[in-house]
């Protein structure tokens, strides 16, 4: 019981001190989502060149997209005209950043990490792009995907129609549509995986000794490929790996540069987007694409190391420093904490209705069904977003996705297939148009 309550109070006081940041980071990607539209993005993506892979880098950094929600956005551009370089570059930097996650950053680590990270995403980014342009044949065409991309959505026309539509006139429904996003859409992206990253925070804090990682990997290459080895595989977003970290250096002492490599390739990588880059843009640039993030967090992590032994002071007296230099008023704490908790639940009941309608049972035999192959699809994400996107065309009454044959279910009266498939498409993966 003892143990029970001391992981509850660890839980308990990163909540307090990362759920303002938290919201105030959460406010922000609405407004982004808003801002930068795919086709403002797509515009200045086309060319193989240096200054498609830094706009895309930069473009990459503020978005709140984990590694499997960027993928559909990045791919989506690959097919409407984006360089292979630039896809790369922003399938790099966007899930290592976000506004969220640098605001989280510099609640719990501070200042140097919260400047460090958007830095080395950047650089990650550079490296990855570059590395695409360089071993890219001139004349080499777009690999052929598995799903055929109907014409509308290859050429874009589709998307730019979609977010006319979408986004009201005015500047008080743009920003009550952006607020929705912030604190009802977006939440449920990476709710899941943010409980269970404090969750698994709150444990170690109790149970590691202190020391633990210092003293059995030391801080320089062996702690760094340690990190590596664990970040590449694991699925783990942005935001969600800060509280992680921030234990494994209060009492794992681990050094800064090993930090800094699981915070880059945590969120960057995982198993599920690997194979779907290498399907979708091939096993070279996939290859690329994983050594660029692995050597560059290196280099990173090594330089972030330098800085440290340069500056003599302890990485752990330099994070207490900052706790207390920077503590927010008690008002602003407890109300991030609470309006975070708010969120938190709101997403969760969100996301276990759907379930539980996707579940049902619907009479087939009064209503048509359209099956549509699916593309692009990583995760139960993925696949809430294809139902999401097909739930909104006239007629649809009910939507399933099975992601593991790839396929989409529209059930309902009047069915429109064309506009199903224009609907998926706008959502960022690829539907074929088969009658």
């Amino acid at each position: 019981m003892n143990a029970f309550l001391s992981v509850c109070k660890e839980i308990y006081n990163l909540w307090l001190d990362m759920g303002i940041y938290l919201i105030f980071g959460f406010a922000v990607a609405g407004v982004l989502s808003l801002v930068l539209k795919r086709d403002l993005i797509v515009r200045h993506l086309g060319k193989n060149s240096f200054s498609s892979v830094a706009k895309a880098s930069l473009f990459g950094i503020p978005l709140p997209l984990c590694s499997c929600g960027v993928l559909p956005v990045a791919l989506s551009l690959f097919q409407r005209g984006a360089s292979r370089g630039a896809t790369t570059a922003f399938l790099i930097t966007t899930p290592e950043t976000g506004v969220d996650s640098i605001l989280v950053t510099y609640g719990l680590l501070g200042p140097v990490f919260a400047i460090t990270r958007p830095i080395a995403a950047l650089i990650n980014g550079l490296i990855g792009g570059m590395a695409v342009v360089w071993t890219t044949p001139k004349d080499e065409k777009q690999p052929n995907s598995e799903v055929v991309v109907t014409d509308c959505c290859a050429s874009g026309d589709c998307h730019a129609d979609e977010e006319a539509h979408a986004t009201p006139k005015g500047f008080f429904p743009q920003m009550l549509l952006a607020m929705r996003y912030a604190f009802l859409d977006f939440p449920r992206e990476i709710v899941k995986w943010l409980v269970i990253g404090m969750v698994a925070a709150g444990i170690l804090s109790y149970a590691m000794p202190q020391n633990f990682l210092q003293d059995h990997l030391g801080s320089g290459f062996g702690a760094m490929a340690a990190m590596a080895l664990i970040g590449v595989p694991m699925y783990i977003c942005a935001t969600a790996s800060v509280p992680f970290v921030a234990v494994l250096i209060s009492h794992g002492g681990l050094s800064a540069g090993a930090a800094l490599v699981f915070l880059m390739t945590g969120p960057a990588t995982n198993a599920a987007s690997l194979l779907l880059i290498g399907r979708m843009l091939g096993k070279r640039t996939m290859s690329l694409y994983l050594a660029a993030i692995v050597i560059s967090s290196f280099l990173c992590g090594t330089l972030l190391n330098l800085y440290f032994a340069w500056t003599g002071t302890p990485l752990s007296a330099v994070l207490q420093a900052h706790n207390h230099a920077e503590m927010l008023p008690g008002f602003w704490k407890w109300f991030g904490a609470i309006a975070l908790l708010i969120v938190t639940i709101t997403a969760f009941v969100r996301n276990f209705q759907e379930r539980m309608q996707q579940r049902r049972h619907p009479a087939v035999e009064t209503r048509s069904m359209l099956e549509i192959p699916v593309g692009g699809m990583s995760c139960e994400n993925c696949a809430r977003h294809v139902a999401e996107a097909m739930r909104s065309v006239v007629g649809v009454e009910e939507a399933r996705v099975d992601l593991k044959k790839n396929l989409a279910q529209a059930y309902g009266k009047n069915l429109d297939r064309a506009a199903l498939v224009r609907a998926i498409c706008s959502a960022g993966y690829q539907a074929q148009d088969i009658s």
